[in-house]
């Protein structure tokens, strides 16, 4: 059974506790089981021109200092890596199509998870309560 629970802050003080708020949100879904979380969050867009890619690696060992590399030998700037549990957010100089075609095709280990101007996702396929912890909200 699907569920969603989502939280759009119009005012600076329910800003100021988003991660509290949607932590809360998230923990009363436990009932569904591991995989029942997944995080979408939308803020500090990507320069013109650029786009955030979050990556999900099954391999607690990914290297994202070295896909950090490859991202700069393929696009150029300096894409460096935001670690989240199983999940990498980099800003990468390309459009969102053509960076998420590079990494399917040079990377067909990692699953893009989002891509775009402002989006960073993820979900560590784990309870809620235990994703809230381990992700910066």
């Amino acid at each position: 059974m699907c569920g969603i629970v989502g939280l759009f802050a119009k005012s600076p003080e329910i800003e100021e506790r988003l991660g509290e708020h949607l932590g809360a949100m998230l923990v009363q879904m436990s009932s569904r089981g591991p995989d029942s979380a997944g995080v979408a969050i939308y803020r500090d867009p990507a320069p013109s021109g650029s786009s955030k890619l979050t990556l999900f690696s099954a391999d607690p060992l990914q290297d994202w200092e070295a896909l950090a590399h490859e991202l700069r030998q393929a696009f150029g700037g300096s894409p460096e890596p935001e670690v989240r549990s199983s999940h990498a957010v980099f800003v990468v100089e390309a459009e969102a199509d053509g960076a998420v075609a590079w990494v399917r095709q040079t990377h067909p280990e990692l699953r893009v998870m989002s891509a775009g101007q402002t989006i960073a996702s993820g979900a560590g396929g784990r309870y809620p309560s235990d994703e809230c912890g381990r992700t910066v909200l």
